[in-house]
Order: C-alpha cells, then structure tokens, then sequence
C-alpha cells in the first residue's frame, strides 16, 4: 500500500508483490510486456484493420487512454510521426 500515495504510474501502483513475486520479478515482468508491446506495433502499424492503445493529448477522464485505428489517409506524414487515427 505504501506505493498508492507516491505514484500515480497504474504498473507501479497496481501490483501485487509477495515472497514468491518479487519487485525484481515485476520489473522482468514489465520489460517483456514492453517488448511485447513494441513487437505489435512493428507487426501491425501498418495492418488495416490493427486496434492500438494511444496516449490521448486531450481528454476528459481519468485516465488520458484511448483505442485508436489507423486510418491511412493523406494526413499521415511519416518524417514527422503523424498518423491519423479514429
């Protein structure tokens, strides 16, 4: 409990650690869902249909967390890391 009041990061703060499921096995954890992760977006980034996690730039929630779909318009502009989404 003592994590609840110095962070506001959801792997940090929603975690169950006992004997048998150490800070160290969280971390290992947490770098293989990492590398997860970015092994789906190379794989899918460019696959219609692919649903993503994206951080949201304006939101009115909790949480600034959305589902986003590519939507291969004329808007995207690789060079500058601009995608459109819906």
């Amino acid at each position: 409990m003592q994590h609840v009041g110095m962070s506001n990061n959801l792997r940090e703060v929603n975690m169950v650690r006992h004997a048998g499921y150490t800070a160290r096995d969280a971390q290992i954890e947490n770098a293989k869902d990492t590398e997860r992760g970015q092994r789906y977006l190379n794989r899918n980034f460019e696959v219609r249909g692919a649903i993503f996690f994206i951080k949201l730039q304006h939101f009115e929630g909790e949480f600034p967390l959305g589902l986003a779909q590519r939507t291969f318009s004329e808007v995207d502009n690789h060079d500058l890391g601009l995608y459109e989404v819906f």
